[in-house]
């Protein structure tokens, strides 16, 4: 809250822009949260082309990576906004800056249709890393990941991480995965 008063949003979105990933993995939750706030405002509202403003994909994924977990389930950050930040990441933005809390929140929040399958199948093997993670996230939603993944993505998927996934599902929503 301290850096709106002192900084615009376009001074604080600028900054960033100039930053490397490794830079943008140094903020803590509340400043990423005030970065990715500034940097929704700065959109233009309707303009398809805005994805996700002058801050690189990278450094955005950097960013949001830090973003306090409960924060994002809580609707800090609109579903379709997440959905239009993650959207534009790559899997290597998710392996490189997301835990397992981190990608159940985002799988518990955005609209998973529109994520590329690399960023679906690179979330999904991050959530797995935790069976107690894996346990939080909505069961409807994890389903719905999982389902819309490449079946030998998730057969590729250590033994362990599928078990994780597993226990976070429902014995009903088990027995209609495909094999």
């Amino acid at each position: 809250e301290m850096m709106g008063e002192y900084f615009t949003e376009e001074t604080m979105v600028g900054a960033a822009a100039s930053w490397t990933p490794d830079a943008a993995r140094l903020v803590d939750g509340d400043t990423a949260g005030v970065l990715i706030d500034a940097m929704l405002n700065q959109l233009v509202a309707g303009d398809p082309d805005n994805k996700g403003s002058v801050i690189p994909p990278e450094v955005q994924a950097a960013i949001a990576g830090n973003l306090n977990p409960d924060d994002v389930r809580g609707g800090e950050i609109s579903s379709e906004d997440m959905t239009d930040i993650v959207k534009t990441f790559d899997g290597n933005d998710i392996s490189e800056n997301y835990n397992s809390e981190g990608a159940g929140a985002v799988i518990d929040t955005v609209e998973i249709d529109q994520v590329p399958d690399e960023v679906r199948i690179e979330l999904i093997e991050k959530l797995g890393e935790s069976s107690e993670e894996s346990q939080r996230v909505d069961s409807d939603k994890l389903t719905e990941a999982i389902v819309g993944a490449s079946p030998s993505s998730i057969g590729d998927m250590p033994q362990e991480t599928v078990g994780n996934l597993a226990s976070g599902l429902e014995a009903d929503q088990v027995a209609d995965m495909p094999e």
